[in-house]
């Protein structure tokens, strides 16, 4: 077997690492261009939601399926099944987390895509059909709803950012106000 199981996510960071989400494995892999290890975040095999031992925190993912970064270095990855986000500084260590399974403001049900523009960190809330606005602190600044089932969020240009809509069938461009710009590939 291979390094990954179901790679998911994908994203690169200022500094040219490779980051993946494995939702099988339920790690975040902190790859260099010639696929050597930095960083490994989640116990392979293993998800949950984590637990002491020995007196360390263990860190655990179930699905992890997506990873983004601040200004500052800060590790941001959306943990799927487990219905939050998950915050590292950028050696590793926990942050802070915030969410959990539901319908309400700053709730989940399956958090899959991330993106962070201008401290503010959008984040694909794919089965509830919206998107979620937060402070890089994880406070809920609001939400985007009636636009579709957004799975995958990119930022398209300096006004808009782009999501696919795998229910409708569409790529989807938005403004970062929340308003549909432009719906294509029906």
């Amino acid at each position: 077997m291979g390094l990954f199981k179901v790679p998911h996510g994908l994203s690169v960071d200022k500094d040219g690492f490779i980051w993946t989400t494995d939702q099988q494995t339920h790690q975040v892999l902190k790859l260099d261009s010639a696929g050597k290890i930095h960083l490994v975040l989640g116990r392979k095999d293993s998800p949950g939601k984590g637990w002491y031992e020995n007196g360390y925190q263990l860190n655990l993912f179930t699905s992890p399926s997506d990873v983004a970064f601040d200004d500052e270095g800060n590790i941001y990855v959306a943990d799927g099944q487990n219905y939050r986000i998950v915050k590292f500084d950028i050696h590793g260590n926990l942050v802070g987390k915030w969410g959990s399974k539901g319908t309400e403001a700053g709730l989940f049900d399956f958090p899959h895509s991330l993106v962070i523009h201008n401290e503010i960190i959008y984040v694909t809330d794919r089965q509830n059909g919206r998107i979620q606005l937060f402070k890089l602190d994880g406070s809920f600044i609001k939400q985007w709803e009636g636009i579709g089932y957004p799975y995958e969020l990119e930022i398209y240009d300096p006004q808009t950012m782009i999501f696919t809509d795998a229910r409708s069938g569409e790529i989807i461009k938005i403004n970062f106000d929340g308003k549909i710009i432009e719906r294509f590939g029906k």
